[in-house]
């Protein structure tokens, strides 16, 4: 008969737990990154030399990374929670 596999059931809450947390911590940052993106054109907007332009860009880079990654750790979390962590038991 099937039964659960309790350190299969700790593991895979420490992993949903560490997902939850990462996914937090990445969307404080990214809320950091957009943040710096405002400060930036506000303070150093029409650069002669196109550097804020360029800031602003590597800025948006990083934001489309974070945000690939959120993607991606929404879709782990997703299937975590599809994990069988049943085991099989004779009798």
């Amino acid at each position: 008969m099937w039964v659960i596999d309790n350190y299969k059931e700790q593991v895979r809450n420490v992993v949903r737990n560490d997902l939850k947390s990462n996914i937090t911590n990445l969307m404080h940052v990214s809320n950091k990154v957009h943040e710096l993106i405002v400060s930036t054109i506000n303070a150093i907007g029409d650069s002669p030399s196109g550097a804020d332009k360029e800031i602003e860009n590597n800025y948006r880079s990083v934001l489309c990374n974070l945000s690939e990654i959120l993607t991606s750790l929404y879709e782990i979390q997703s299937l975590t929670e599809m994990l069988d962590t049943r085991k099989w038991v004779d009798g």
